[in-house]
């Protein structure tokens, strides 16, 4: 109900005065934090490109957000002290911290916050997150420290929304304006409590301390070095030998190396990340919805999860992961592994002798060895897969932008927001690069957006995981858990299982 929705906000903001992490406050201050990625951000700028995990590590201490994710995932103030929601859940009212610096010296303020809305909403810009926010109308500045956000309907997930993947960071007019969207890309300016200081490329990203941080005393650390390191085994052995501090969400079978490390510390958590299968619907074959299906049915996704990330990892069950409260509660039938049927649906498509090429992405090296498993399950029922590897650049022009693709395996993931996971499926969206084309769909993805009485809206999200699942073309895989495995030495990191680290209360000790 809308009365709950905005009894949480209030609790959200009322712990505006609560420390995130008790630890922070015996810092020993100083040091270099050592982060090793897996692979290299295409770019740092939150607004206008879709991050990807390592990216979202990256920016969520280059650029603060209105809100940000506590240690248990709730939604608390950043750069928003309080909001009011007003006009039944159609307006939000944000007071602003004052006296916020961009790193560039500039004033933060509601014209900076406005700028980034707009920025996201202007269509010259082709931000893919322009869909997502489709429900903003406008942002009012209402004075320098108040900025009003009009809704075209109540929206529950809001907040949740403001924090997908790396979060909505807010940049620096001038910065941008200056250096164009290219230029800012590559040399981001925020407010956070880290900035900006150089990006060698295949290498590493290098953060220094932003002196001018609001938060008192904070960061701790002199510097945050993003080491870019993409062979699993290559980056464990350089945590295991003190090259780097910390990994985030390295394979599952690596972790028993790590466990038996007296230095090391180890944090598993059920995540909201799923591995995905995007069948390309408006290319034969899978233009063909029984090919689709066919083509799900025939992989068996406990398999494909314990073959590729180990113990932990599990085949999921519908769209909407299992830690969020609104996943199906039932199996849905293209998610069972059911290859006699699979080999019927083939011959009614007269596809018996079925042939196509999957893809993958060098972002993420178990992509391609999912693409592998896949391969091998269904040449069980004779059909017959081409894995074609690709550079993580090219498969985004090539596969993401261009829809140039007949399968792929997809890494992604959702948040304790539904519509995170469901948002592909609305028209027009430029990340719909299946090519779905479903107007129940596309009418009810949105109107689910809106609806704020709990047993309606989770009743909405069971039918779209439902026709989702009919159509067969943007399909979970499997569930994988997230980790963080770091020195001993580090205090006061939060494990998040999201694709965001705060490092701003981070400390080393001896």
């Amino acid at each position: 109900m809308i009365a709950r929705w905005l009894g949480g906000l209030a609790l959200a903001f009322s712990l505006a005065a609560a420390p995130l992490v008790a630890q922070a406050q015996q810092a020993r201050p100083g040091g270099v934090l050592r982060v090793g990625i897996q692979s290299e951000p295409r770019s740092l700028d939150p607004l206008l490109v879709i991050t990807d995990g390592a990216t979202g590590h990256v920016v969520s201490n280059i650029f603060n957000t209105l809100v940000r994710y506590d240690a248990n995932m709730q939604v608390v103030p950043d750069l928003a002290t309080s909001w009011r929601v007003q006009d039944d859940g159609r307006a939000i009212d944000f007071t602003l911290r004052t006296g916020v610096k961009f790193h560039d010296g500039t004033d933060f303020d509601a014209a900076a916050v406005k700028f980034a809305f707009d920025r996201i909403l202007d269509p010259a810009n082709s931000s893919p997150y322009r869909t997502f926010f489709k429900p903003v109308e406008q942002v009012v500045v209402v004075n320098p420290s108040t900025v009003r956000v009009v809704l075209s309907q109540p929206w529950p997930g809001f907040f949740y929304q403001l924090l997908y993947v790396g979060g909505m960071g807010i940049p620096s007019p001038t910065a941008v304006k200056a250096l164009g969207n290219a230029g800012f890309a590559r040399k981001p300016v925020g407010t956070g409590p880290f900035q900006f200081s150089d990006w060698a490329s295949g290498d590493r990203i290098v953060l220094t301390k932003n002196p001018n941080y609001f938060r008192p005393r904070m960061p701790n650390l002199d510097r945050l070095e993003f080491r870019v390191i993409p062979d699993p085994t290559a980056l464990t052995t350089s945590l295991r030998t003190g090259q780097i501090d910390l990994v985030r969400d390295i394979p599952t079978h690596l972790l028993p190396l790590l466990e038996r490390e007296s230095a090391l510390v180890l944090s598993v958590k059920n995540a909201y990340s799923f591995d995905w299968l995007a069948l390309n619907a408006a290319k034969p074959p899978f233009n063909d919805v029984r090919v689709r299906q066919a083509v799900n049915m025939a992989i068996d996704r406990d398999a494909l999860a314990l073959a590729v990330y180990g113990k932990g990892a599990r085949g999921s069950t519908s769209q909407i992961a299992a830690a969020n409260d609104f996943h199906h509660p039932k199996k849905l039938p293209t998610f069972t592994y059911d290859p006699e049927r699979a080999k019927r649906l083939l011959a009614e498509a007269g596809q018996s002798n079925l042939r196509f090429t999957l893809a993958s992405s060098s972002v993420k090296p178990q992509l391609a060895q999912e693409a592998t498993v896949i391969q091998a399950q269904l040449a069980k029922i004779g059909v017959t897969v081409t894995h074609q590897p690709m550079e993580h650049q090219a498969w985004l022009a090539n596969v993401l932008r261009a829809k140039n693709f007949e399968a792929s395996t997809v890494a992604g993931t959702g948040g304790p927001e539904p519509n995170s996971y469901v948002m592909f499926w609305t028209k027009d969206n430029p990340v719909n690069f299946v090519s779905l084309n479903n107007s129940e769909l596309f009418d009810l993805v949105p109107k689910a957006l809106g609806i704020t009485n709990d047993a309606e809206r989770k009743k909405a999200y069971h039918l779209i995981q439902e026709l989702g699942a009919k159509e067969a073309s943007w399909m979970a895989l499997m569930e994988v858990p997230s980790n963080a495995a770091m020195s001993s030495k580090i205090k006061g990191y939060v494990h998040l299982p999201y694709n965001v680290s705060y490092f701003d209360e981070v400390s080393l000790g001896q």
